[in-house]
């Protein structure tokens, strides 16, 4: 065997041997910014609505907002009102498990939300009794 092929096949194994490491670090990387950015976007949903929620219930009966929101891929449920009426729960899955996001409002709150990934308009209406609604627009 020459010289020249074998430094060509050392550099196949060495290129082969950092292929062997480097792949499953971008796999990792990648797989952990996907989940970060999902969080992400879920905490900004439940802000923005429990921001909106309180805004409208301060204006009174017949105030309303609408909020683009954009939903991400992994969300299981979404509960308006929760055990205390004053909740909103998102259920998200990621990292291998299911995790609860939630924000506590001033007012009681009733409606629904969508769960399919995609961006809505959703609209955040005060409605006489304290009671404010939220649905899809």
């Amino acid at each position: 065997m020459s010289r020249s092929g074998q430094a060509g096949v050392e550099y196949i194994v060495l290129i082969g041997v950092l292929l062997f490491f480097f792949i499953p670090i971008v796999y990792y990387s990648l797989t952990q910014a996907t989940q970060s950015v999902k969080y992400s976007q879920v905490e900004n949903i439940i802000n923005r609505l429990g921001k909106a929620v309180d805004a409208v219930y301060a204006l009174g009966p017949g105030s309303m907002e609408i909020i683009p929101i954009t939903i991400p891929d992994g969300i299981l449920n979404t509960v308006i009102g929760g055990s205390t009426e004053r909740e909103i729960f998102l259920n998200v899955t990621g990292y291998g498990s299911v995790s609860d996001v939630h924000v506590t409002t001033r007012a009681n709150v009733t409606g629904s939300l969508p769960i399919e990934k995609g961006t809505y308009y959703i609209k955040v209406e005060a409605l006489p009794g304290g009671i404010v609604n939220i649905t899809q627009r």
